[in-house]
């Protein structure tokens, strides 16, 4: 059945075609247009048509034009009508895909329309306006968005660990599982990968690691993905798509190995970001600068390097989806690259999650939901036999069928708002508008990749207005979480520089004591010399024991110096005369060095 065929049906339909005109008193309510929207797209869904083609069917939809100006549901703001928590479904088996689970088509993942903050709240207006809307966690108006959602938030409580954190390695995971040909559109610039980069940030000890070790369990990935890999250099991100193949030589008989590329997908995952970002400090480090060519979906490999350790991948060969546990305090070092725009293609969530806390604390354990094989419709192919059957594979899913062009690049459907949108911003920055950002076009770009994983988790190949708001509420929420880690590094910072400051000033205490207490000796040894002068030309050949009984108090302790001092100056000289004390036949007797003393 055609696209104009199934309208044609609908229309004729006694039921559904007053709805689909608008005519229907509840089609006319805010809430009413959203539910409406949501189950005539799984209507379409369930004929076989393709995502492209619903999504232009729903553009011209009267019982949305009749109420707007023809924007999608994601425009039209109805009130907050959420779907049925997942909870009243029972979990899939262990191992099960959520795909497979059984959940009618109307259950798997169309949200409603939630109200939400338009655009993203950027990380610099969280701090300049300490801004009080959503915070460092994605809001309950999210999770309760889509089923999926709901199933990722359980498996998260079950297992104790932060339910963003999480949903942010679920998505960096199917970035990295998805076949390299998908990608996103040459809206700005050319075709780019789904590769997500993460930065699940919190305390030690606070389960970031756990986080990411769940998401592995969740989704599992294709033995065409290197899964699980440490990060060593930039060099070793791309040598690991490598592997030694024997091929044959020039001559008959003679082989040899060589290094060739196997592999299209990876997935890294580092466990303490500390480690990279020492290693990124290196002179000849190119960490760093691979990362973010591997986010923009460019050429990997140098140019410098040997005949033997030569490795080169080309655009549009490579998928990656890396997770980098860190510290906040360590960050510092990754926001240095803010000019060059690095921390900007990064998604920041929190291994922190207070709603979790309060939930488990009231006794609400969920059980462990099940595995999610949301990239199997993917890989689900059999042949047409449209067109070339080597080169063409039919993409089966749940709510959509598409085509793959194996080889080639198989573009994700963008809707036109969204293109619209993106290229608005675009067309500003080309025209020198100080009003725009240019860093945000990295942040578009990871909200249109959040948006991708999306529709993929609701096994997708478009990308929907709805899929676009919901990867704004988590851009927002990355924006809150870098916020806060630029607060904690600065407040880390002025600790360290008053820690500093302290020690400055006690060293500054201790110099200035010290010298106060050199200068104070000082004058009293030169007191002490002067009194011994005194005394000794008003009693010739007074001796040192008599004097030393006889000096006072302050001075007792330079005598000797003062002794010294007064030698020194000439004012008086020590002889030694026989004397009567005990034990010694000689003393110590002190005169003035006069004419007459001479």
């Amino acid at each position: 059945m055609s696209l104009q065929e199934l309208i044609d049906a609908i229309n004729a339909d006694e039921v559904n075609g007053p709805h689909w005109r608008g005519e229907s008193a509840w089609v006319k309510t805010k809430a009413g247009r959203a539910k409406a929207y949501a189950q005539f797209r799984d209507l379409m869904a369930s004929t076989g048509l393709l995502g492209p083609d619903i999504t232009r069917a729903m553009k011209t939809a009267p019982f949305l034009q009749a109420h707007s100006n023809g924007s999608t549901p994601a425009n039209l703001k109805p009130a907050p009508v959420t779907a049925s928590p997942v909870a009243t479904t029972p979990p899939p088996p262990d191992g099960a895909g959520f795909a497979e689970a059984g959940a009618p088509k109307a259950d798997r993942g169309r949200s409603e329309v939630i109200d939400w903050p338009e655009g993203i709240v950027n990380a610099d207006d969280i701090e300049r306006l300490e801004w009080s809307g959503p915070g460092t966690n994605l809001p309950e108006e999210f999770w309760s968005a889509r089923p999926i959602f709901q199933h990722i938030r359980r498996a998260a409580w079950n297992r104790l660990v932060s339910g963003d954190a999480l949903l942010g390695t679920v998505l960096t995971r199917v970035s990295a599982g998805v076949p390299h040909q998908v990608r996103i559109p040459p809206i700005v610039g050319s075709r780019v990968p789904l590769s997500l980069i993460l930065n699940i940030t919190g305390r030690s000890g606070a389960g970031k690691s756990s986080a990411n070790a769940v998401g592995i369990e969740l989704v599992p990935l294709g033995p065409d993905v290197i899964d699980e890999m440490p990060i060593g250099s930039g060099e070793g991100l791309i040598e690991m798509l490598f592997e030694w193949e024997t091929q044959e030589g020039d001559k008959p008989g003679k082989v040899t190995k060589v290094k060739v590329q196997k592999y299209r997908n990876a997935y890294v995952y580092v466990d303490e970001g500390a480690a990279a970002l020492a290693l990124s400090e290196r002179k000849d480090s190119v960490i760093l600068p691979t990362i973010r060519t591997i986010y923009s979906g460019g050429v990997l490999g140098q140019t410098n390097a040997s005949q033997d350790t030569k490795r080169r991948v080309p655009a549009g060969e490579h998928t990656f989806g890396i997770v980098i546990a860190i510290q906040e305090t360590v960050a510092a070092a990754l926001l240095e690259h803010e000019g060059d725009g690095t921390p900007q293609r990064f998604l920041w969530l929190s291994a922190d999650d207070p709603a979790g806390k309060q939930a488990l604390s009231e006794g609400k354990d969920p059980e462990w939901p099940g595995g999610l094989a949301v990239l199997d419709f993917l890989r689900q192919r059999e042949a047409t036999g449209d067109v070339d059957d080597e080169t063409v594979a039919k993409v089966k899913g749940g709510h959509a069928i598409g085509y793959m062009m194996l080889g080639k690049p198989y573009d994700l459907d963008v809707a036109p708002a969204i293109r619209k949108e993106i290229r608005d911003l675009r067309i500003r920055s080309l025209g020198g508008d100080a009003n725009v950002d240019p860093l945000r076009a990295h942040e578009n770009l990871t909200r249109l990749k959040v948006a991708g994983c999306f529709a993929i988790l609701d096994q997708r190949v478009d990308i929907s207005e709805d899929d676009w708001r919901l990867a704004g509420m988590v851009m927002t929420t990355s924006n809150a979480v870098l916020a806060r880690t630029r607060k904690v590094i600065a407040d880390d910072e002025a600790r360290k520089d008053a820690k500093t400051s302290k020690r400055a000033a006690r060293r500054q205490v201790v110099v200035a004591t010290a010298l106060d207490e050199r200068a104070d000796r000082l004058k009293r040894v030169e007191a002490c010399a002067r009194w011994l002068r005194n005394r000794t030309e008003s009693a010739p050949g007074v001796t040192v024991t008599d004097l030393k009984r006889t000096v006072a108090k302050r001075l007792r302790d330079v005598f000797d110096d003062g002794l010294a001092r007064a030698v020194k100056l000439g004012w008086i000289e020590e002889r030694s005369e026989s004397g009567s004390g005990l034990g010694s036949n000689q003393k110590r007797a002190l005169y003035p060095l006069t004419k007459d003393a001479a």
